[in-house]
């Protein structure tokens, strides 16, 4: 009876941290899917704004 209870116990904690596992390797891909999505929207933002800068200098230049 003992026996069959600690089995079932160990069993539980198996699956428990089995389960933990599995959410925590989710929880660090979806973390890197996010923060290449922010870096890729940083990159985006910085070129666009060096691009309109850009711009502005040679209209600049160009103005008399």
């Amino acid at each position: 009876m003992v026996q069959e209870y600690k089995n079932e116990v160990t069993l539980r904690e198996n699956g428990l941290s089995i389960w933990a596992f599995s959410i925590m390797r989710l929880t660090a891909v979806e973390g890197f899917v996010l923060l290449s999505q922010m870096v890729f929207a940083f990159f985006t933002l910085v070129l666009a704004g060096c691009r309109q800068d850009l711009s502005i200098l040679f209209i600049s230049q160009e103005a008399p």
